[in-house]
């Protein structure tokens, strides 16, 4: 037998977004609790500082021509995890995250470590998140850049630039990103120490270090996804 080679993802503009929350979990959630409730005491006994709270899962999603539409349904992080653990064994949800890509003035990208306490320890993304239930509009719609901006000033400390020049979408079934790209006037290491900084005055904070990239030689594949290495080689260039 073949092995097959996963596609890899797809990176294009994103010219719209339509993502409405609709209040009812997926229903794997209650079929599965008893499962579900046995890996997250498994988990937290790993890392005693997970939190269950609610977060946003997207449903039906579809990208047409960057148009980006799906249902939003609010799921317990301890069923998210699970399911994101067990191989993501639900058809037609998608892991649907926010990002904001830190662009400094010499071209180069910034890059968080996850901290040890967190799910995704010593994993390096793009700075961002999965929405929860304050990223919803009191018309129940969802803005993934909006969503960014947040994780950017609660990660990093950063404020987002007023304009947004670009935003993004990425597609890595069953995972996809909004990606918000922030360029900021000042270089990479005046940005790294900015943000350092601003861990260093966290007593618990979300990231563990920053990483400076100024090329994809500076991407380790075993730490960095390859939804954030499609979006960085997108945004250094050939």
């Amino acid at each position: 037998m073949t092995a097959t080679t996963a596609p890899p993802p797809t990176v294009e503009p994103l010219a719209a977004s339509a993502l409405v929350f609709h209040d009812e979990q997926p229903a794997f959630v209650a079929a599965q609790k008893t499962m579900i409730t046995d890996h997250w005491s498994r988990s937290v006994a790993a890392k005693p500082a997970l939190f269950d709270g609610t977060v946003l899962i997207a449903e039906d999603l579809t990208v047409d021509g960057g148009r980006l539409a799906a249902t939003l349904r609010p799921i317990p992080f301890s069923a998210f995890l699970a399911w994101r653990e067990w191989g993501y064994p639900v058809e037609g949800l998608t892991h649907l995250s926010a990002a904001a890509a830190i662009v400094a003035a010499d071209g180069a990208v910034i890059l968080g470590t996850m901290g040890a306490h967190t799910a995704n320890a010593g994993r390096t993304y793009l700075v961002g998140g999965t929405p929860d239930l304050t990223d919803v509009a009191p018309d129940g719609t969802v803005d993934l850049v909006a969503t960014a901006a947040r994780e950017l000033a609660e990660e990093t400390g950063l404020s987002a630039p007023a304009a947004i020049v670009e935003a993004l979408v990425v597609r890595d079934h069953p995972r996809a990103v909004v990606v918000a790209v922030h360029r900021f006037p000042i270089t990479a290491d005046e940005l790294a120490g900015r943000i350092r900084r601003f861990l260093s005055a966290d007593p618990e904070p979300e990231l563990a270090d920053v990483v400076v990239v100024r090329s994809l030689a500076d991407l380790d594949p075993r730490s960095v996804p390859a939804t954030t290495r499609a979006v960085v080689r997108h945004l250094l260039g050939p």
